[in-house]
């Protein structure tokens, strides 16, 4: 995941922007659904996916603390140069 900062001077705003990586939606899509199609009538083959999407949820968060932790340093250095 990418992020982009925007600060905005009228308004006293700092804006912080993640971006998605599609490679990773488009990848994890595929393998979930071919462990699904590949695993029919198999009891075992629902754990796969719910641990990539576990994986998945869990770098989502890490990444979400990062773009909060960025936030407040911008904003506090940005309030130092006003």
């Amino acid at each position: 995941m990418h992020g982009n900062l925007e600060f905005d001077p009228i308004e006293g705003e700092v804006l912080v922007t993640g971006r998605l990586n599609w490679f990773t939606i488009f990848f994890s899509t595929l393998f979930v659904s071919l462990s699904l199609k590949w695993g029919k009538g198999d009891p075992t083959s629902f754990i796969f996916p719910l641990f990539l999407v576990g994986i998945l949820a869990i770098l989502y968060m890490i990444q979400a603390n990062r773009f909060k932790n960025v936030a407040q340093v911008a904003v506090k250095e940005w309030s130092k140069m006003k």
